[in-house]
Parts: structure tokens; C-alpha cells; sequence
């Protein structure tokens, strides 16, 4: 009773009653932690936060209950906001060793969760287990082994696990139902589970833009045409070479022979509309050249212009344009790290950019829309970046198919995709294909082609070819150690 009647009498008092109240040492120890998320969230006082904290864990740990899981939690906190890494690693070290059962679940839980954002999933796949063993019922190692799980793209365990969670729970009378609810919905989709249980946290204008994606992604394509590209002509003296490289770094010395007529991609007039009232509001320029981040001093987060049009207008997804701004916006949020997020709101922009561009390019390979095309960025640009979060989610073979595409609609290949379809095609002992890929670009500069060619001969059979190939690949890459 006396905890009850303090925690609703924190909420009253002013500073000044409540620091004569610690100073006389009345309010329950537990409570600190309250008083202490105040000062954190309210005051930005971390330091003083955290020297509130710090004495409740001086003494011996094995008498602490799971009443002070909230002043660990806000005293982690503290620490992260005062950049003390060092002295939270010792102190998480200390309760993981020395607490009892529920300030030590706690602690390795913390530890699981530091390793997931740096990405050690082996560490947080550890220090999840030993968080398991110290309390093998402890709803919140639930969440967490979903989140390990989600963030490793283990969707399908992911689900396993939730409905093992959730026939455990409620066969233990567990009987908070808003937990139950999440472990319902991570049956469903693990990903979007996770952005709904971390909405209130999230930044806002993350949850809105989650709510605008799943409107803009169920509108109908818009119909893209494709208009003939004349090649310009070369104006340069003979023998003269380019002061910049227009095409991006990536492409091959010798030129190609590309197959298909070269053509640029043209939005509807509706769709140009958008685009150019949205190229008034949003304040950065495209990536340059084949790069995907934009520069440091651009921080297109702290203008709102863009997002609240954007939320007002789901056509915008009409636009391929306007989709890999919206991208390159997201790659540069710092909680689109979390892989939730990124499945959650880049991943179904990345599709809808792919079926715009599948409906409009026949897949015969009778034209392309080379990157020389400032018209054709945004689209090869989207189609680069869906390849990239296949990969991140564990879908290989999905994306080799779109580097096959990517290669067959822009076959200069600026962004240097062969090199990553080259290794995809030898590790999956596609030997046939890796030669057939070796031989589109005679003469490459880059490694992997080269000594990529020379090990799909010799796996094919073909050693005195691989001889020769390995020879021709030492004489033009000298510098590389064979």
C-alpha cells in the first residue's frame, strides 16, 4: 500500500518536495526509478539519473527483486545517453554474474539486445540463452527471441516460435493480452508485429509513413511508356579520353556489344505533375552517381515538408522519382537500421518500383534503359537497392534474378553488379552460367570475372582453357596475387 500511495504522489510533487523527500530517504527504493525517468526523459539529466541509480546496485545483487528491473533499465539508459560504454559493459558483467534470477534475465537480455543492433547475431543468440535458462518463462525473452529472430530475416522460426510462446503462455495463465495479442499477430508477420509493438517508441513520422506505404502499395501501376533514345554523338577529338566518366565506375574497359534498342522511361503526365511539386518540397538532390547515400550535411529528416505532402498523397507512389527519393530518405534514417523497419517500409516501396519497371521493359532483352539516361536512374537506382535487401533478408536466389535483370536493362552495368552475379553463380556451382557471364565483358577490369572465368573452365572440364584464361588474367591484373 505504502509503494501505491508513493508512485501516484511522484507524479504531484513539484522538484522541490521531491528532493526533500530523497533527501529524508522516503520514498521505497523501487520508486527511484520513476524519479529517475523523469529527470532522463523530462530534463535531459542523465548524470543525475544515473547518480540516483548507481546506489541501489552497489551493495550485494542477490536480493533484488524483479521490482528493480525498472531502475536498471533507466540506469542502462542513463549511461547510453552519457556515452559511458565501458561502465555499462562492467556493470551488465556484474549482474549477470552476481544478480539474482530476475535482475540477471534482465541484464543478459540487455546484452542480447546490444548484440543485435551491432549485428553479432552469434553473441545475441548466447546471451539470449543464457537469458532463457535464468528464467525459462519470462514473457520478455519471448519478444526478444522473436526480435533475434526477425532481425536475422528467420521469419518462418519466427513464427514457429511465436506460437510455441504463445501455447505456453496462456497454458501458464499468463494474462496480459496485449503480449498475447503481439505473439498473435508474429504468427502473421513477425516483421510487422515488431513495428506495431515498437510504434510508441518509433519515430512518429516512421508510423505514419508505415500506414501511407500499405495504402500506396495496393494502388494500381501506373502506365510508364518507353520513348527511343538517339545516341548522342562523340565530339571529342580523336583519341581523346573523357575528363569524367559519366557512365559511373563500373562499367567494363573494352565497349560492348549491347543487344536491344537503347530507350528511356517516361512517366504519365499525371505522375510528371507530382513530381515536380514534390521536387519543390523535398531538400536533397539524387545520390551522386551510383552511390545510395546522400551527403553528411543533408538532413532531410528535419524538413517536414516533404512528409506531410507525402502523407496527404499516396499518387506519389505513382512515381518512380519520387519512390527512390523516398528510398534514399530511408536509407539515411537512423531507425531504418532496425530490419523491421526496413522490411516493414522500404521492402514494399523497392516491389512497387520492380512492377513498375517489370509491367513497362519486356523481359525478351529487345530494348534497355541505360544509366547514361538521367530519366533512367531512379528505376535502375530502385531495382539496385531491391537487390541489395534481398540479401539482407536471406534471399539469395530472388536476388540473382534481379542482377539478371539489372544487367539486362542498363548491360553497361555502372553499378558493377556482374562481379556479385559472378560469385552468386560459382558458389551455386552454375559454371555454365558464370563462363556465358565472363564472356559478355571481354577484357574486364574486375577481379572477379577474370579469375571467375578461369574456375568455371577448370570445373568445367576445360583445363587447357583455364590455363590460357588464367594466363590472359594474370597479364592484365598483374598486381593481383595468384
Amino acid at each position: 500500500m505504502r509503494e501505491l500511495i508513493w508512485e501516484l504522489l511522484l507524479d504531484e510533487l513539484s522538484e522541490r518536495d521531491l528532493q526533500d523527500a530523497l533527501d529524508c530517504e522516503a520514498v521505497p527504493r523501487p520508486l527511484l526509478a520513476k524519479i529517475a525517468e523523469r529527470w532522463l526523459e523530462q530534463q535531459d539529466r542523465p548524470g543525475r539519473a544515473a547518480a540516483l541509480l548507481e546506489p541501489l546496485f552497489a551493495g550485494p545483487l542477490d536480493d533484488l527483486g524483479p521490482e528493480y528491473e525498472p531502475a536498471f533499465d533507466v540506469l542502462c539508459d542513463a549511461y547510453d545517453r552519457l556515452g559511458h560504454w565501458r561502465k555499462k559493459q562492467a556493470f551488465l558483467e556484474r549482474l549477470c554474474e552476481e544478480g539474482s534470477r530476475a535482475v540477471k534475465v534482465a541484464a543478459w537480455q540487455r546484452r542480447s539486445t546490444m548484440y543485435i543492433d551491432e549485428g553479432d547475431f552469434e553473441r545475441a543468440q548466447e546471451a539470449f540463452a543464457s537469458a532463457l535458462r535464468s528464467d525459462p518463462d519470462n514473457p520478455s525473452t519471448a519478444l526478444l527471441e522473436i526480435t533475434l529472430l526477425a532481425a536475422q530475416h528467420k521469419d518462418g522460426v519466427a513464427r514457429e516460435r511465436a506460437r510455441f510462446w504463445l501455447h505456453r503462455l496462456r497454458r501458464a495463465g499468463f494474462a496480459e493480452q496485449g503480449f498475447l495479442d503481439f505473439l498473435a499477430r508474429a504468427i502473421r508477420d513477425p516483421q510487422e508485429a515488431l513495428v506495431d509493438s515498437h510504434s510508441d517508441v518509433l519515430d512518429p513520422v516512421l508510423v505514419d509513413l508505415h500506414d501511407w506505404v500499405g495504402i500506396a502499395s495496393a494502388r494500381p501501376l501506373p502506365d510508364y511508356r518507353l520513348a527511343a533514345v538517339k545516341p548522342a554523338p562523340d565530339r571529342r577529338p580523336a583519341g581523346q579520353l573523357a575528363l569524367f566518366d559519366d557512365a559511373g565506375g563500373g562499367g567494363p574497359r573494352r565497349p560492348l556489344a549491347v543487344r536491344g534498342l537503347p530507350m528511356e522511361l517516361q512517366a504519365p503526365q499525371r505522375v510528371r505533375r507530382v513530381e515536380m511539386l514534390w521536387h519543390s518540397l523535398f531538400p536533397a538532390l539524387k545520390p551522386y552517381s551510383t552511390q545510395l547515400l546522400l551527403p553528411e550535411d543533408d538532413a532531410v529528416w528535419l524538413r517536414p515538408e516533404w512528409t506531410d505532402y507525402l502523407l496527404g498523397h499516396p499518387e506519389a507512389a505513382d512515381s518512380l522519382d519520387v519512390l527512390d527519393d523516398l528510398a534514399t530518405a530511408l536509407y539515411e534514417h537512423p531507425e531504418s537500421a532496425l530490419p523491421w523497419i526496413a522490411h516493414a517500409l522500404l521492402r514494399p516501396l523497392l516491389e512497387r518500383a520492380w512492377a513498375i519497371v517489370a509491367q513497362v521493359l519486356p523481359s525478351d532483352g529487345s530494348c534497355h534503359i541505360p544509366w547514361s539516361r538521367e530519366r533512367n536512374r531512379p528505376a535502375l537506382r530502385l531495382l539496385f537497392r531491391r537487390y541489395l535487401s534481398q540479401l539482407d533478408e536471406g534471399e539469395p536466389q530472388g536476388a540473382a534474378r534481379t542482377l539478371e535483370a539489372l544487367l539486362r536493362l542498363n548491360p553497361q552495368d555502372n553499378h558493377g553488379v556482374r562481379a556479385e552475379l559472378m560469385n552468386h553463380y560459382l558458389r551455386g556451382g552454375e559454371d555454365a552460367k558464370a563462363l556465358a557471364l565472363a564472356r559478355r565483358f571481354p577484357d574486364d577490369v574486375l577481379v572477379d570475372l577474370a579469375y571467375g572465368e578461369v574456375l568455371a573452365l577448370y570445373r568445367l572440364g576445360e583445363q587447357e582453357r583455364a590455363r590460357k584464361a588464367l594466363r590472359t588474367a594474370a597479364h592484365r591484373l598483374p598486381r593481383i596475387p595468384h
